[in-house]
């Protein structure tokens, strides 16, 4: 697809982020570039509406509130560093990510 293809270009922290997004079931509900139909926001706007430490707290134990579960498998502490390299390389990429939707 259009990330997985523009990722060739980002830094390898990121790329493992994706790698560790993808191997959760975070995209069942989580879509890059866009709302998804169950209510879960677009994660390419997420590091402008969330500080990093609350970040690192919704990889760690979701946002029960909100309807979203703890990742399972938990992340590592470096997964969610990468994790959230990924979500900043996301949110820098989005208007060129667009381009190839």
């Amino acid at each position: 697809g259009v990330v997985e293809n523009a990722l060739n270009g980002a830094s390898p922290e990121a790329r493992a982020g994706y790698a560790a997004f993808e191997a959760r079931p975070c995209t069942s509900c989580h879509l890059p570039l866009s709302d998804s139909p169950v209510g879960a926001p677009d994660l390419s706007t997420v590091t402008g509406r969330i500080a990093f430490e609350d970040l690192e707290q919704v990889l760690t134990v979701g946002r029960m509130e909100a309807g979203m579960p703890p990742p399972v498998p938990a992340f590592e502490i470096s997964e969610r560093e990468a994790v959230i390299e990924f979500l900043r390389w996301l949110a820098e990429s989005r208007e060129d990510l667009e381009v190839g939707l």
